[in-house]
């Protein structure tokens, strides 16, 4: 096979970990090359770390409506978003997000309101996880991840005795009750389906 004995090859899958360095020239295939090509963990930090300084270099760009401004860093354009674009806004203005891409035409109510929206245009995370040192956009959303390291599940389901650490994982708990409650009951016996389709198989098979 490609110059290599058959022999060989049965002996080289066959042999224990501590016979065969898949790492030297002892490997009959050409995976040997190919891991020799691979970069060491050491090189493989390097090259991440040239990859976060080109990241660092990277000016972040204001994209609010005709805006030109460009700054160093996420901090630089948060500010510069706070005091040039979140000023109290003329009135036909409002609250309004005028972020090019951004498709809301509806305006805030108030002025925390659309600083926190721009954030998923920004990606800004200002919220830090004093645990894990993830960051959220949010202090809701920090709020809500700390509960994760505390165990904390505020939040009981009123139906069962379920518990959780937020109102949207309730409510989508809730869920499932209202699914059972709206399930196809057979009327010849005490059987209970989510659809339809199984309903009638059920009748199909057992009843017809």
């Amino acid at each position: 096979v490609g110059g290599v004995e058959f022999e060989d090859i049965v002996r080289y899958l066959t042999a224990s970990e501590t016979e065969v360095d898949v790492a030297t020239d002892d490997c009959p295939t050409a995976c040997s090359s190919e891991l020799q090509d691979m970069p060491s963990e050491e090189q493989q930090l390097e090259q991440e770390g040239e990859q976060e300084e080109v990241s660092e270099e990277h000016e972040f760009a204001c994209c609010w409506k005709s805006c030109v401004w460009r700054g160093a860093n996420i901090h630089a354009l948060s500010t510069h978003l706070d005091v040039a674009h979140l000023s109290r806004p003329t009135a036909a203005q409002q609250w309004r997000c005028l972020w090019r891409s951004c498709e809301r035409t509806q305006p805030f109510g108030r002025r925390y309101l659309l600083a926190r929206h721009l954030r998923c245009h920004t990606a800004d995370r200002p919220f830090e996880c004093g645990v894990c040192l993830k960051s959220f956009p949010t202090q809701d959303r920090l709020t809500v991840h700390e509960r994760i390291h505390s165990g904390s599940r505020p939040y009981a389901c009123s139906t069962c005795a379920r518990t959780f650490s937020s109102t949207a994982d309730r409510r989508r708990h809730a869920l499932s009750h209202q699914q059972r409650d709206s399930e196809f009951a057979c009327r010849h016996c005490d059987r209970s389906y989510r659809n339809s389709g199984a309903l009638r198989k059920h009748i199909r098979n057992n009843h017809a």
